[in-house]
């Protein structure tokens, strides 16, 4: 069984030594975008996490690798981190990517949840009384047996 590379460690050193590996440029670009549209499009990537990319990056890098995700992406991306941002209904690819990027370089922050005005309650109904009691004689009334002949 092969043991695995450190891959911190080898693309440290591919990246210390450019000339080296020149053949393969191409290749290692294509899997430097793919691992950082990977990371920053991952289940686990919080606004602070996207941040700490932005930065370990810069904005150059960082403009790059958004500018080439597509309308659904963005959109998936900016709904959550900030999901309560009123401009989500009507979310135009454009304005998704400048809020990306805001967000990224903490330019911008995420919406807070907003405070829904409380809920009317109905009034109280009034407790039941007893129904007045009608007193009729014939209520009583009583039909009388017919005495067998």
């Amino acid at each position: 069984m092969p043991l695995d590379m450190d891959g911190f460690r080898v693309l440290g050193s591919i990246a210390a030594h450019p000339t080296a590996f020149r053949d393969i440029a191409k290749d290692i670009n294509a899997a430097a975008r793919t691992l950082v549209v990977k990371q920053i499009r991952s289940k686990g990537t919080s606004l602070g996490r996207l941040q700490e990319i932005h930065a370990a990056l810069g904005s150059d890098v960082f403009n790059l690798a958004v500018d080439g995700l597509t309308d659904a992406q963005i959109k998936s991306l900016v709904g959550k981190l900030d999901k309560h941002h009123p401009e989500l209904a009507s979310f135009m690819a454009e304005w998704g990517r400048r809020h990306l990027l805001a967000l990224a370089n903490g330019s911008a922050s995420a919406t807070p949840k907003p405070k829904l005005p409380p809920k009317e309650r109905p009034a109280k109904k009034k407790p039941a009384t007893a129904p007045e009691v009608l007193n009729y004689a014939s209520a009583g009334a009583t039909r009388k047996r017919r005495a067998e002949h």
